[in-house]
């Protein structure tokens, strides 16, 4: 059974959707020949940033990944000009704009075996954050999320969906940078995940990864917030997420800001 959006977040979807469309409309061409293979489907940072910005201000790479066979899909992106990745798909570069393209079925953590192969409801369970949990589909138009999940955003607060992750290092800075920015709060279980990487890799956080740090204004605070963390996750109630911000985050009216081109 795929997700379906809840009636409250319908609107939302509608507007996310409508802005991949406007993002998408000059791939048209190379969509046509992908859904010949299998359902296309947008997923992850694309459709995560469609919720707060426009496509006018949408200048990131987008994530396509082919609900059909592997061999078929390397076809097409071949034909395309597509150049094998480092992750397993494709790179193509489509009227200026940078797409990866991967088969469902060869997505990490499909072939790990840690999640089943089930259509859009399996890609929704291979991310590590909740927020690029969302997903939309260029056959029909829809956006597939969990019924919660514009709700989510709107308060800031990040759940962990898959732990195992083939860049933990890389899973850890994008969380700190979310905390050190203030721009999230995290469930308790993401907070346990990242007090357990941040054990584990401390020596390359204080280290090899201290140049990171220093971009993000980071690297002085740290063992503070090794220290909250622990505060944190040493107390009963789970229900409350973890932030670095002084107060908790008051939700939104609206995720999605209203604009001519929305």
């Amino acid at each position: 059974m795929e997700p379906e959006t809840s009636l409250g977040s319908l609107r939302d979807a509608e507007v996310v959707a409508r802005r991949a469309r406007v993002v998408l409309r000059p791939l048209t061409s190379a969509l046509i020949d992908l859904e010949d293979v299998g359902r296309v489907i947008v997923f992850g940072g694309a459709l995560r940033d469609l919720c707060e910005v426009t496509p006018s201000r949408f200048f990131r790479d987008v994530d396509l990944v082919v609900d059909g066979d592997p061999a078929e899909v390397a076809a097409v992106c071949e034909r395309l000009g597509g150049k094998r990745n480092r992750f397993g798909g494709y790179r193509l570069s489509v009227q200026g704009r940078l797409l990866d393209v991967w088969a469902l079925s060869r997505t990490w953590a499909i072939v790990e075996g840690l999640v089943p192969l089930s259509g859009i409801e399996s890609l929704l369970q291979t991310t590590y954050f909740s927020t690029d949990s969302i997903a939309y589909s260029t056959n029909c138009g829809r956006v597939y999320a969990a019924p919660d999940y514009f709700e989510k955003r709107r308060r800031r607060e990040v759940e962990l969906v898959l732990a195992q992750n083939p860049h933990p290092t890389g899973a850890l800075l994008r969380t700190l940078k979310l905390l050190f920015a203030q721009r999230a709060a995290l469930s308790w279980t993401l907070a346990r995940q990242t007090e357990e990487l941040l054990a584990e890799h401390w020596a390359y956080l204080t280290s090899n990864g201290r140049n990171a740090l220093r971009e993000l204004g980071a690297s002085a605070v740290l063992e503070s917030v090794r220290d909250k963390l622990a505060e944190y996750l040493s107390g009963n109630e789970r229900t409350i997420p973890f932030s670095l911000a002084e107060r908790r985050f008051e939700p939104s009216q609206s995720l999605l800001p209203l604009s001519p081109d929305q």
